[in-house]
């Protein structure tokens, strides 16, 4: 953690008077009183700098809730020490309290009751959806001043994502940046339980290693998963398995290492099409001959086992290699309290690939539960736009890195993990989120997958007696969003 001196800071102040025009107003965060986080850590705002807006909002000691993991005392580490910073600026500066909630369901319900008990969150645009449907979250057009959203914000807002979250043609979701997302991410990636594989005599530096010089390929991967599985007890069924496919994780990880969705989108309609090409082929292909070769546990259809079943065990030291999204890092009982070592890679590339591909994390946005007080909203709204003020000193490029590793580093244990990390830092080589987006909204269900798994169809037979019931949902998908 980096202490800046006050000298340092009151430099800074002098220089962006300067520069008052074309940036965001920093504040002087020794004017803020230290904190105290719910797990008992003393936090001094002085060590930080934050772009707070220029706006003297005065919130009349009003409180917003606002649905956050923060508010687990799993949660209660490094990493989020510089969102309990900034509350504290916040809150001293505008008057204001901020407590945090973690009930979804109980804040959908409240709301729906007419008398909600959270303002806002942060959610995924398949929960936006069905809240939507309920009536349980409201657009936030009519709050677009307050919001300060014109669609040029590039400090708090992404445009191009809020489009993605407008349902019958209100916006519902108001889309972060880039640099938030890797406090909320939805990338895709793959984990890999490094003291199962060093049981089975796999040194995971190899793995390391391959990938840092490129070399980390289907064909590779597919040779460790099948060195990970094993008959333990001898009783002809496996016990440990090199990956598992529950869910649709390692399919749109997979599809993202061949750098193309199957999912396109037309710029100059706006419109979503579902197009299986010759790389979905490929994918599923390839994920068939992981089950062929015991690489990989079959799937519920097959077994039984749910998605749940598939992360349990790979935390308990029966699976080697998962697909999973990065947020499951920082939920309680997830990835970041197993007590295996893990690690995270990028998901393999196919042959004659030079390059790995990472998932688009931009999915859902911040959502306003439904208030009867729209004067209420109103407020929520200027919060919100206070509330995101970036979590380090926007003109301070090493403060962002700063940042993002101390958050990274208390959720991944192995310095070899920077090679992904980095990638998702820097955004490199990014695929959009069509495939994660409609797979997670109900596409998966719809693409006759099993009967490829099964053996009953081909690849070509089961993408093609899909197609129809595929494309309707796009369209039926596109329509009710009003994308």
């Amino acid at each position: 953690m980096k202490i800046k001196k006050i000298i340092g800071m009151l430099l800074i102040a002098v220089i962006l008077l300067g520069l008052a025009a074309c940036t965001p107003a920093v504040t002087d965060p020794t004017t803020a009183p230290t904190a105290t986080m719910p797990g008992g850590i003393t936090i001094d705002p002085s060590e930080y700098v934050f772009n707070l807006p220029e706006e003297d909002y005065d919130f009349g000691g009003q409180t917003f809730v606002v649905f956050s993991y923060h508010a687990q005392a799993f949660e209660q580490r490094q990493d989020f020490i510089r969102r309990y910073a900034l509350d504290s600026v916040i809150k001293s500066r505008y008057n204001v309290d901020i407590r945090y909630d973690l009930d979804y369901q109980r804040g959908a319900t409240d709301a729906l009751a007419g008398s909600p008990t959270i303002d806002v969150g942060l959610m995924g645009l398949h929960t936006m959806f069905v809240y939507y449907n309920a009536g349980a979250i409201e657009p936030w057009d009519d709050y677009f001043a307050e919001l300060h959203y014109d669609g040029t914000d590039s400090i708090r807002w992404d445009a191009r994502d809020t489009t993605w979250n407008s349902m019958g043609g209100k916006v519902y979701g108001m889309a972060p940046v880039s640099y938030e997302l890797w406090k909320y991410h939805n990338v895709f990636c793959m984990f890999m339980n490094k003291n199962l594989l060093t049981q089975r005599g796999i040194d995971p530096k190899e793995i390391y290693t391959l990938q840092e010089n490129k070399q980390w390929t289907w064909d590779k991967f597919a040779e460790y998963a099948e060195r990970v599985t094993c008959d333990i007890n001898h009783d002809d069924v496996n016990d440990v398995y090199g990956t598992a496919m529950n869910g649709f994780p390692l399919l749109t990880g997979l599809m993202t290492s061949t750098g193309t969705n199957y999912i396109k989108y037309d710029e100059a309609t706006r419109q979503f099409s579902y197009a299986p090409d010759d790389n979905f082929n490929s994918v599923l292909t390839f994920m068939k001959s992981l089950l062929v070769s015991d690489a990989c546990r079959a799937p519920g259809s097959m077994n039984g086992l749910t998605e749940n079943n598939d992360i349990s065990d790979f935390m308990d030291g029966k699976i080697g290699f998962y697909a999973y999204i990065f947020q499951r890092t920082w939920q309680a009982g997830f990835l970041g309290e197993m007590s295996d070592d893990y690690g995270v890679l990028c998901f393999p590339m196919p042959a004659g690939q030079t390059e790995y591909y990472i998932s688009d994390n931009r999915d859902g946005g911040w959502g306003l539960f439904a208030h009867p007080d729209k004067e209420k909203c109103r407020e929520i709204a200027k919060f919100l736009y206070v509330y995101k003020t970036p979590l380090f000193n926007m003109n301070d490029p090493s403060d962002e890195q700063e940042a993002f590793w101390d958050e990274a580093l208390n959720r991944i244990r192995d310095e070899e993990s920077r090679y992904y990390l980095q990638l998702v830092f820097d955004q490199t080589n990014v695929i959009a989120n069509n495939n994660t987006t409609f797979l997670s909204n109900g596409l998966y269900n719809l693409m006759n997958l099993d009967n490829i798994w099964t053996g009953a169809m081909t690849v070509q037979e089961a993408i093609q007696s899909s197609l129809p019931v595929c494309q309707e949902f796009m369209i039926t998908f596109y329509n009710k969003t009003g994308v």
